[in-house]
């Protein structure tokens, strides 16, 4: 039971019960896959006790899905693989749709802009040089372009599926009408990435003024929760994207792991 007033806290890990069902997961190899119910979906719950990695303490794979259902109709889409794949050669992308990640030259806290970034990942990732999308830098993407760029990643490989990804400062969906993902067939993606939600000043002022023209259901929509869901909706296979703003050299981080 939970202390009363000067009792302390509770620690999740006093929980037996998740202890040995985390335990008993990490050493079968398997995954864990979180399902909260809306009230709680907001909530960190990978930061928890008992999900943090710890030193000689292996965990799970832990991942987040909208419900059973949602997770055994993308086993489905996968052939029956509870882990949808993605040929890593068959990739879209958008980067920085209106170039406003410029590199920073401050002698305290210098990094490259999105373009240098991108750029350098291609050099690094081989089967990223075959990415096939629209950098900001060479032009503005129209929402013909978001559209074709989520819905034509397909594979070389047989039953194999492509992937989508995007990289670049402020919320990915201010840049096209979230709205329309229900009626896209994305099920040639067999992951979409969302390396979004850092801010700099130019893309601040600009999602401020866009916001001030919407309402607050269009802006509800480009929630990282609802996003997700819509999606999925639409065929996704697995969705990747940060709950919360980070810093850039965080999601330049995020950008170098897909080189992995």
């Amino acid at each position: 039971g939970g202390g009363g007033a000067g009792g302390g806290k509770q620690e999740v890990d006093a929980y037996p019960s998740l202890a040995l069902a985390l335990a008993e997961a990490a050493q079968a190899g398997q995954r864990v896959v979180l399902m909260a119910d809306p009230r709680t979906l907001t909530l960190p719950w990978e930061a928890l006790p008992s999900l943090r990695q710890k030193v000689g303490n292996p965990l799970p794979l832990v991942t987040r899905d909208l419900g059973v259902h949602m997770l055994l109709s993308r086993a489905a889409a996968a052939g029956g693989e509870m882990a949808p794949k993605a040929d890593p050669a068959a990739t879209t992308f958008i980067v920085d749709p209106v170039w406003e990640d410029e590199e920073s030259t401050a002698s305290e806290n210098p990094r490259d802009g999105s373009r240098n970034a991108f750029e350098a990942f291609q050099k690094r990732a081989k089967a990223a040089s075959q990415w096939k999308g629209v950098p900001g830098w060479a032009s503005v993407p129209s929402e013909a372009d978001w559209e074709g760029c989520l819905t034509t990643a397909k594979a070389a490989k047989a039953g194999a599926r492509g992937a989508f990804v995007y990289y670049g400062p402020g919320r990915v969906g201010a840049h096209f009408l979230p709205s329309r993902l229900p009626t896209l067939d994305l099920s040639n993606a067999g992951a979409v990435v969302l390396l979004d939600r850092y801010f700099n000043d130019t893309c601040f002022r600009r999602q401020t003024q866009l916001d001030n023209m919407k309402k607050g259901h269009e802006i509800a929509l480009e929630g990282p929760e609802e996003l997700a869901a819509l999606l999925s909706l639409a065929g996704a296979g697995a969705v990747a994207l940060p709950q919360w703003a980070g810093s850039a050299f965080e999601r330049l981080a995020a950008l170098g792991g897909l080189a992995a």
